[in-house]
């Protein structure tokens, strides 16, 4: 047998290895998106005013979080209810959980878009006025993006995360690369309503493609009849995740709307640029815990410790060895990379490093949130994530009013760092597992005395 061949037969028996597997391949697929995006976000710098720049990122942020509402975030219980249901062979009802999530989206769209839209008149009349082109399609947007949220958790409870992925993480940056690439070479300056035009039209492509690679995944449905019983259940379950939600996946767009109340357009888009920048390390944490969190939620539900532990030791090295090295470069040569984009952006040098303590925090720290989520802890999830959301949107406020976008990004990112640690702490006092590195460290060296004791 050849080297190669070994190595496909123990990738194929390790079910480690195949997880490893799949969660590097999902970082190769978010850092591709990444890179275009971050290439894309260069040429948007490069040819929009820092004010348009500062507005259109204002409006996308407020699509992702109108999108959420949208759904009542039925989509984060996914994980938990749907891998359940079809370990119990319940298909009824993990079926019905998929048809209540998009009846949810389908009723709760108008009066989300409606909320949207009174939220943007409240706050600037006279933009909403000047801009309607861009706030009307950013309101076509918000059902397509719930669409694809709902879908893409649905995708990842059924071990389908990367055909999910793939059209979130590549369409809408190679649409925006090659329509910005263009603009730039004809040396044109689009307007915001253009790059909210094209968002929209990068969603509905991504939607699309998204629903065609998963109708194989969704099978399980045509021969059972959908029991949607425990719908309230899955929305009050949804609605108290929410917060969570914004803060894992959306802080980005939590921070811009909360600097947007607190300084000038084209300080929004200073931080807006600077939290591009800091996504890198962010993208490939997520990529890791999302290929990871079917199989952390099985060990979790059968109280399987070892295999629960061995799951959280192999994704923290993962990602601590991935973003620890990246933040660090980031912070230290902060300003020739936001040079990058324009001498206005390359001010927020000290925005950046204040920035990257949110994904080394969340490397640190691990993904406690998961492992309460499982366990139950929604009470503890909801209501420090709607402190943290709260004391966020205070700090950014205040820090902004007072210090500018530096003192704006400080308060976010410190915010959100004592948000790791104490769930982290909570989590190992409640349940007895500790996410943090510290627990993989003490994980492995355990390993290690039982190994020698053989």
């Amino acid at each position: 047998m050849t080297l190669v061949a070994r190595a496909r037969t123990l990738m194929s028996r390790s079910e480690t290895a195949r997880v490893s597997t799949a969660s590097l391949t999902m970082v190769a697929v978010r850092m591709l998106g990444t890179a275009a995006t971050f290439l894309y976000t260069i040429l948007i710098a490069r040819t929009m005013t820092p004010g348009d720049v500062g507005l259109v990122w204002t409006i996308w942020s407020a699509t992702f979080v109108a999108g959420t509402l949208a759904t009542l975030n039925i989509g984060a219980g996914a994980v938990r209810e749907i891998v359940k249901a079809r370990a119990e062979n319940r298909d009824d009802v993990a079926a019905g959980f998929v048809v209540a999530s998009r009846r949810t989206l389908l009723f709760a769209t108008p009066p989300v878009v409606a909320g949207f839209l009174l939220i943007a008149w409240w706050r600037a009349p006279e933009t909403l006025a000047s801009h309607w082109g861009a706030y009307l399609f950013a309101c076509l947007s918000i059902p397509m993006l719930g669409w694809v949220q709902t879908n893409g958790s649905q995708a990842t409870a059924l071990h389908q995360m990367l055909k999910s992925q793939v059209p979130r993480e590549l369409v809408r940056p190679a649409v925006f690369l090659v329509a910005f690439a263009v603009i730039w070479l004809a040396g044109w300056q689009p307007t915001a309503g253009f790059a909210v035009a094209l968002y929209l039209v990068a969603v509905v492509l991504s939607a699309i493609l998204q629903f065609q690679l998963l109708r194989p995944a969704f099978a399980f449905m045509r021969n059972v009849r959908p029991d949607t019983g425990e719908w309230r259940d899955w929305a009050v379950s949804g609605l108290s995740l929410a917060p969570m939600l914004l803060l894992a996946e959306y802080l980005r767009n939590i921070i811009i709307l909360f600097a947007s109340l607190a300084v000038d357009a084209a300080a929004v888009g200073q931080i807006a640029i600077a939290l591009s920048v800091v996504n890198f390390p962010n993208f490939g944490i997520v990529a890791v815990e999302i290929a990871f969190s079917a199989k952390l939620s099985q060990a979790l539900l059968r109280g399987d410790r070892e295999r629960v532990l061995h799951f959280l030791a192999v994704s923290n090295a993962l990602k601590a060895a991935g973003a620890i090295p990246a933040c660090l470069i980031l912070a230290v040569f902060a300003e020739p990379i936001l040079r990058i984009f324009g001498e206005h952006y390359a001010d927020g040098a000290a925005v950046s490093a204040w920035l990257t303590l949110i994904p080394l925090s969340r490397a640190v720290f691990g993904n406690s949130t998961l492992v309460m989520q499982v366990k139950g802890l929604r009470g503890e999830i909801f209501w420090s994530s709607l402190a943290t959301v709260a004391l966020m949107g205070l700090g950014i406020v205040a820090g902004g009013r007072a210090g500018g976008p530096e003192a704006a990004a400080a308060a976010a990112a410190l915010v959100f760092a004592a948000l790791q640690l104490v769930r982290c702490l909570w989590c190992l006092r409640v349940t007895g597992i500790d996410t943090s590195l510290l627990g993989t460290f003490r994980y492995g060296l355990a390993r290690m005395r039982a190994r020698a004791k053989r």
